[in-house]
């Protein structure tokens, strides 16, 4: 995996994602990587469209620089933007093992743990007052860094194996507190109580000696490391 794609659409980063798990479901590859960044926005599971007050939170949340993209996985709401990184990994389940939804994130988690100087402060598992909260979000000294998701779809080749798009938003240098609130903002437009609180996220960048770049050391740790899964506590 060499470098960084940006997308100033970050639909456009979605529909990529969604040409890769094609090209691994149609036996095309078995294995395709993307790192990439985008534009400000936020990002939603598709089933919100369905929420009578939809339509008018989304102008309000673009009248205030956050246009809405929609994803087909389900999952909270997650900002994108300046400093927010991306990590999807499609591969075959082709093992007994690797047909356990754990073992992809773990697969995703173990690589977010290598890029992170202090790993002894990493743990796994739901963190209060943090967006998109998930048993799987990514922790550093107690406060979410990164969350992951999967996506599975039935390979075309009669075997039974699964393409899996594992994925995850990694906080490397963004703007937490204008995340938070653009999406405490977005669930008030829907008639939605949410408090997302920017002191239960940490960037990368916070945890890196020498002021160095997050992404390009994220970036550069994804390229000298294969993604295997090691336990975490």
């Amino acid at each position: 995996m060499n470098g960084v794609r940006f997308f100033c659409d970050t639909a456009d980063a979605l529909r990529k994602e969604a040409r890769l798990l094609t090209r691994v479901a149609q036996c095309e590859s078995d294995r395709e990587n993307l790192l990439w960044t985008g534009g400000r926005s936020l990002v939603a599971p598709s089933s919100i469209r369905h929420h009578p007050q939809f339509e008018f939170a989304v102008r309000n949340s673009i009248a205030r620089g956050w246009p809405v993209e929609l994803r087909p996985s389900g999952g909270g709401i997650v900002p994108q933007g300046p400093g927010i990184l991306n990590l999807a990994l499609v591969q075959v389940t082709n093992t007994a093992q690797s047909r356990d939804s754990v073992y992809f994130y773990r697969v995703l988690t173990d690589v977010i743990a290598r890029a992170v100087d202090c790993p002894d402060a990493v743990s796994v598992g739901s963190i209060a007052g943090s967006f998109c909260d998930g048993k799987y979000n990514v922790a550093a000294k107690g406060r979410k860094l990164a969350g992951t998701a999967q996506r599975w779809t039935s390979r075309r080749d009669g075997s039974g194996d699964y393409a899996v798009l594992a994925h995850a938003v990694i906080l490397c240098a963004a703007d937490i507190s204008a995340c938070c609130a653009a999406i405490n903002d977005f669930c008030s437009g829907l008639g939605v109580l949410s408090a997302f609180n920017p002191r239960a996220h940490i960037n990368l960048q916070e945890l890196l000696p020498d002021n160095r770049d997050a992404i390009e050391h994220f970036a550069s740790m994804v390229g000298i490391h294969e993604a295997e899964p090691a336990a975490l506590n």
